[in-house]
């Protein structure tokens, strides 16, 4: 349990790339995949998640942030979060998900404040509103690859996008290790997937990269609604990389072995 409940906490940051709305959509992704295979959670898990926060520290690359109170809040904030989806989704109870109210209500207790970025009005609202897909009953069954399909590639997509110099608040990665700021992270996490996939041992965080590539497969028909997103993220991308264009920014199905995502129905 510990082993997932450390991936959420610092995995989902990571993944969500500054984004808090696609955060909500990978946890939701993730804990669905582990609800799915029968992984059991022990009802400890709030203080578990507790103890990994007070020892998170901002991944290497991350631009610098000054205020250590504004990082220890982020976590925290995030892990009640995180506790909240998987009492929802192993309750079968979209009722348990956090609303506007509550979710102002936790950044208060956690030290936040309007005046940080992940605390403002418009931050929490857009966290709201993501949330709010999963307070709905529809949603209670969606399975974690309808999750990554409906919500988490459109939210990956505007993410990447902004990156590449399309973004309203970043248009390059801020990054403090000299790396590629318009770095493509969806497709370093699809190649990663494939590789983990061909030897045998995809993690659960791969088996959602693999879910995303399979959807991005399918992103071909110019009546899919994702169609013209993607195409606009590799145009973006080439033009920021032009000694290194690419025709796609996600691994083809086929690179990886016939083994199905465990978040799969049918």
């Amino acid at each position: 349990m510990r082993q997932h409940l450390q991936v959420l906490a610092y995995g989902s940051f990571r993944h969500a790339q500054g984004n808090q709305a696609a955060q909500v959509h990978f946890v939701q992704a993730y804990v669905r995949l582990l609800e799915q295979q029968g992984i059991p959670f022990e009802w400890s898990g709030m203080r578990v998640l507790d103890t990994i926060v007070r020892h998170l520290r901002l991944p290497h690359g991350h631009a610098h942030i000054d205020d250590p109170v504004l990082v220890h809040a982020q976590f925290a904030f995030w892990a009640r979060n995180i506790w909240d989806v998987i009492r929802s989704v192993y309750h079968d109870d979209p009722a348990l998900i956090p609303d506007r109210r509550r979710l102002d209500q936790r950044a208060a207790e956690v030290g936040g404040t309007r005046e940080m970025t992940s605390f403002r009005d418009d931050e929490l609202g857009t966290l709201a509103a993501a949330f709010g897909f999963y307070r709905a009953r529809s949603s209670a069954r969606l399975s974690a690859t309808e999750v990554v399909d409906t919500h988490f590639v459109p939210a990956l997509l505007d993410t990447e996008l902004g990156f590449q110099g399309e973004g309203t608040r970043f248009v390059r990665r801020p990054r403090t290790d000299d790396g590629d700021v318009h770095e493509s992270r969806m497709l370093s996490h699809c190649s990663k997937s494939a590789r983990r996939y061909r030897d045998g041992r995809p993690d659960v965080v791969n088996q959602i990269y693999r879910a995303v590539c399979v959807r991005l497969d399918r992103a071909t028909d110019d009546t899919d609604p994702l169609t013209s997103r993607y195409r606009d993220l590799i145009a973006a991308y080439n033009r920021c990389h032009p000694g290194s264009t690419v025709a796609r920014l996600h691994v083809p199905t086929d690179d990886f072995p016939e083994r199905r995502a465990g978040g799969d129905r049918g």
